[in-house]
């Protein structure tokens, strides 16, 4: 029997009057999986569409699970639009109200003794994945900060708009982070033209390792004086775990938040992790 354990975290950021990121992770049999999303700020009652395909995603694990491979572009058609159905439960709801990112993680175990991730994020956020004492740390940021939400599938017109004034430029951040010393960042731009397609990693992870998606607020934390903290000095808070049993991402991130108080270190946006440790 295999020790996968998972765990999820939300704070609100201190420039929002609620939270609007959500976030789950568990086990499906011999499986895990770690799901969070992040509503679009400037869009209407996002953290209810943050939640709905969150839950969407994760009815859609089980299958994935099963499937010999998943074609993630047909993974996130059947996802959002079973928010959609739900959404449209609630005839007060704006047509943006699923307008948010979607991260998901899955980790299956080889057979062999190791284990099997695919990590897939619709829209911007961080991918960390921990092995020994090195931290293999990805950033997804979109040019003008407007990332291709999938809701954008359900409006061609949206769609359209969004790629001729954004274009689809994203930004993908790669660093290696090992403790003393000085890392640098590979950044390669890419552009997407479709809301289904996600960007994908594929990981094998060994006993002792542990993968973290975190949302964009982690390049969201200012120092005392408002100036900002790198997002790659913030990576390793999110998985640099003393346990990981329990509730390992929350315990730790409390210490975290704990120490930003008494060091006058601040988070503006809303961040949220989904973790899981092997």
């Amino acid at each position: 029997m295999n020790k996968m354990n998972a765990d999820y975290y939300i704070e609100k950021g201190q420039s929002h009057d609620f939270c609007e990121d959500f976030a789950l992770a568990g086990k499906i049999g011999e499986s895990a999986y770690a799901i969070l999303s992040d509503g679009c700020s400037s869009s209407e009652h996002v953290d209810l569409g943050a939640r709905l395909l969150v839950h969407a995603a994760k009815d859609g694990m089980a299958a994935a699970f099963c499937a010999p491979k998943v074609e993630w572009e047909s993974f996130a058609r059947k996802t959002i639009n079973k928010a959609q159905r739900a959404a449209r439960c609630f005839e007060s709801l704006p047509n943006t109200v699923l307008d948010a990112t979607l991260m998901l993680a899955s980790v299956v175990p080889d057979g062999n003794g190791a284990f099997e991730a695919t990590a897939c994020a619709w829209g911007d956020g961080a991918i960390l994945v921990k092995r020994g004492d090195a931290i293999a740390a990805t950033l997804i940021r979109f040019s003008m900060n407007a990332p291709f939400y999938l809701s954008y599938h359900l409006d061609p017109q949206r769609s359209q708009a969004y790629l001729e004034k954004q274009g689809g430029v994203k930004d993908v951040l790669r660093s290696t982070l090992v403790p003393d010393s000085p890392s640098t960042i590979q950044t390669t731009r890419e552009s997407v033209s479709q809301p289904l397609k996600p960007y994908v990693e594929s990981i094998t992870l060994q006993p002792g390792d542990s993968l973290v998606l975190v949302s964009d607020g982690i390049a969201q934390f200012f120092a005392g004086d408002n100036t900002p903290i790198p997002w790659e000095s913030i990576a390793p808070e999110f998985i640099n775990y003393k346990q990981m049993t329990g509730v390992f991402l929350r315990r730790r991130m409390n210490f975290f938040q704990r120490k930003n108080r008494a060091d006058g270190v601040t988070h503006l946006d809303d961040v949220s992790g989904a973790a899981i440790t092997v």
